[in-house]
């Protein structure tokens, strides 16, 4: 195990950093797993309102709930 100052660190199986999830394994599995939520779940929501809600009105929904998760750390991946 590795201490700092007599306290051990414990081994986490992933982590945050910088908003993007970082495996143990170093793959994109739970990052993308957790992308894919958040984007489906915004898709649920315009598409329930999109009926009642003008083309210009979806695209701006759009470009605040989908289109960051799409664009954030894209060279990354």
């Amino acid at each position: 195990p590795i201490t700092i100052n007599n306290t051990e660190i414990q081994r986490v199986h992933s982590t945050r950093f910088l908003r993007v999830i970082i495996d143990d394994r170093v793959t994109w599995a739970n990052h993308i797993t957790h992308v894919s939520n958040k984007i489906a779940k915004s898709i649920g929501i315009i598409n329930k309102v999109k009926h009642s809600l003008k083309q210009d009105t979806l695209m701006i929904l759009y470009y605040s709930l989908i289109y960051p998760y799409l664009t954030f750390c894209f060279l990354l991946w």
